[in-house]
């Protein structure tokens, strides 16, 4: 602008498009009562009813993606990406719920996971081994007694900016929820070396109160995620 303030403009160009712009807007008004020590996008106002294209214009958050698959244990933006996933998980799930966003119940994700399981089966090309140990994690009912937290549930190198060894900023919220909390856990999974993944969620663990299981199941729920993109 005029100003120097830099602005996003978003339009949808789908039906789908414009459902998830709706739940990203309605997620960003639950983050306004929250005070976080990171930046989330805010709307600033939208095209008017006779406009040709709807759009949407939002305050621009800066920062640089998050090299993930680049980072070591000791860098120290490793234990800040664990603060960040403690704070996000410590919203009040009130928030979301009242906000009329999605919650779901932890036997309705057992079956979605058990589903993915018997698509990738019927494939007949997953390794035996490997169909052993996720069948034995899926009928492992102490898996999954977890308590649903606030999840962000989109996390990836790209959405999580950082600058000076320190998340400033995170964008992409159209998929918050009330969910297991491994399930951001596993997107950083998927991002990083075994071992920084760890060190992250022993960051993590160090700043609230987890299940036991919930690098496993963040584990497991990784590498069901890679045999639905090969079913793709």
């Amino acid at each position: 602008t005029d100003q120097g303030q830099q602005i996003l403009l978003k339009s949808p160009k789908s039906a789908l498009a414009l459902t998830r712009l709706g739940l990203e807007v309605r997620a960003l008004r639950v983050l306004r009562n929250v005070n976080l020590p990171f930046r989330v996008p805010a709307l600033l106002g939208e095209s008017n009813a006779g406009a040709v294209y709807k759009a949407l214009a939002f305050d621009y958050v800066s920062g640089r993606p998050t090299p993930l698959h680049n980072l070591r244990v000791d860098d120290p933006l490793v234990a800040n990406l664990g603060q960040t996933l403690a704070q996000i998980h410590s919203i009040p799930t009130s928030l979301v719920i009242d906000a009329g966003l999605p919650e779901y119940d932890p036997a309705l994700k057992l079956r979605e996971r058990v589903a993915e399981f018997d698509r990738a089966m019927e494939t007949g090309k997953i390794h035996p081994a490997l169909l052993e140990r996720w069948q034995n994690a899926l009928l492992d009912v102490n898996l999954f007694r977890y308590q649903p937290t606030v999840v962000h549930g989109s996390l990836s190198s790209q959405v999580i900016l950082s600058e000076a060894n320190e998340v400033v900023g995170i964008n992409n919220w159209t998929e918050l929820s009330v969910d297991d909390p491994a399930v951001d856990l596993a997107a950083i999974y998927s991002d990083c070396s075994p071992e920084v993944a760890d060190a992250i969620a022993l960051a993590y663990e160090s700043l609230v109160r987890s299940d036991r299981n919930i690098r496993q199941r963040a584990n497991l729920y990784f590498e069901l995620s890679l045999a639905n993109y090969l079913l793709h």
